[in-house]
């Protein structure tokens, strides 16, 4: 990307900073409305990312029924059928759903924060030490979930996603209210030299 079309681009956002304003507030009301009501916001969750999977899988079949002679048929049938079977039972039994994907998530999180930090602290590259950070952050967080599964699976799920709204609310304020300190026609970034070190 050139540099003109990139000045365009931040200018166009710029003069837009109040849309990304109101974005992130209402990301960030709508995080903290739903933040009490966990309970309550973990099975909403659930039963649409049922209905998400049916639909999705519903479509998934019917387009494979029309390409039967792909080497990939069966495969992506399989995964079809998954989705479908994952949707069924989110929608028909949110509440078991929601305690089994919690233990997942725990498992996921403990997996995971092991792997970074075993391997931010091996490889040493630039920063390990924050990854490493996070990494353990992410164990101790996943054996915190396991601890009081399944009890913490009725709520949960609703917390991250309310959480995740209001962090990802806080982040498009920043911008917005970067793009709007920013003066006009200014350059984020300085086109890189081109005279050689002397």
């Amino acid at each position: 990307m050139s540099q003109g079309s990139l000045l365009a681009g931040i200018e166009a956002a710029r003069r837009n900073w109040g849309w990304f304003l109101v974005l992130g507030l209402l990301l960030i009301v709508l995080g903290a409305a739903t933040l009490p009501l966990a309970l309550v916001m973990t099975t909403v969750y659930v039963w649409f990312w049922g209905v998400s999977l049916l639909i999705g899988g519903g479509f998934y079949l019917a387009a494979l029924f029309a390409v039967r002679s792909w080497d990939g048929f069966f495969i992506y049938l399989l995964m079809g059928l998954l989705s479908l079977f994952v949707g069924l039972f989110c929608v028909m039994h949110p509440f078991e759903a929601e305690v089994q994907l919690t233990l997942i998530l725990a498992i996921l999180l403990v997996v995971g924060g092991s792997f970074r930090a075993i391997s931010a602290a091996f490889l040493q590259y630039p920063g390990a030490i924050w990854s490493m950070l996070g990494g353990l952050i992410a164990i101790l967080l996943g054996a915190a979930i396991w601890r009081h599964w399944p009890y913490d699976g009725i709520w949960f799920i609703g917390m991250m996603v309310s959480i995740d709204m209001i962090v990802q609310g806080a982040s498009w304020v920043a911008l917005a209210l970067g793009l709007k300190s920013m003066p006009r026609g200014s350059a984020p970034l300085s086109p890189p030299s081109t005279t050689p070190a002397m």
